[in-house]
């Protein structure tokens, strides 16, 4: 069986026990899990749950809303195949962002 999950959270730090999760799951439950994005905690996410409103169409531009849509293109892109290595290059890629979100990028 596979599955796929995607995380939110403040920083990429918390991505690192995406490996322990997946290797527990492979272990215990014979299942592999390909992580397929990272969403940054943002207010607008909260913003438009409490107006009952789509995310994209009021935040289009926020980082989660571009998280979204980078998450969207992999899934399209992966959905049928297997990511090796999964959580650990999506721990590098949200290293990356991190990074430039601190940097204002």
């Amino acid at each position: 069986m596979n599955m796929q999950k995607t995380i939110m959270g403040e920083h990429p730090d918390e991505l690192k026990i995406a490996e322990q999760i997946s290797k527990s799951l492979k272990d215990l439950l014979a299942i592999e899990v390909d992580y397929f994005g990272f969403v940054f905690s943002d207010r607008t996410v909260r913003e438009s749950v409490k107006k009952g409103k789509a995310h994209f169409s009021g935040y289009g531009e926020s980082a989660a809303a571009r998280a979204i849509a980078r998450i969207a293109e992999r899934v399209v892109k992966y959905l049928k195949k297997p990511v090796a290595d999964s959580a650990q290059l999506l721990l590098r890629q949200t290293e990356k962002a991190y990074a430039a979100r601190l940097n204002g990028t």
